[in-house]
């Protein structure tokens, strides 16, 4: 390791670091000396369980958005009809 370079990643969960593919960043680590260290490593869980929960992670993110595009048009609206209503 060179001068300001750290040799270990601490995280409080692992799927803060990643959701998909630990065992890549896990071998990516070993090559360049660095260890990951996961604070609560939480329950074991299968392939399929970590690919349903990230699965869900991202609905609930891409639904949030379309929500919230949907909120902005909203607002967009209501400053427009009081803009008119103000005017008059």
């Amino acid at each position: 390791m060179g001068e300001g370079q750290g040799s270990e990643v601490v995280v409080t969960y692992a799927d803060r670091l990643t959701r998909l593919g630990q065992e890549y960043l896990d071998r990516y680590f070993a090559a360049f000396g660095v260890t990951l260290t996961v604070l609560d490593p939480g329950e074991d869980t299968s392939p399929e369980q970590e690919f349903t929960a990230a699965l869900l992670s991202l609905i609930a993110s891409f639904s949030g958005r379309l929500y919230g595009i949907g909120s902005a048009k909203q607002q967009e609206l209501v400053r427009g009809a009081q803009a008119v209503l103000t005017s008059s």
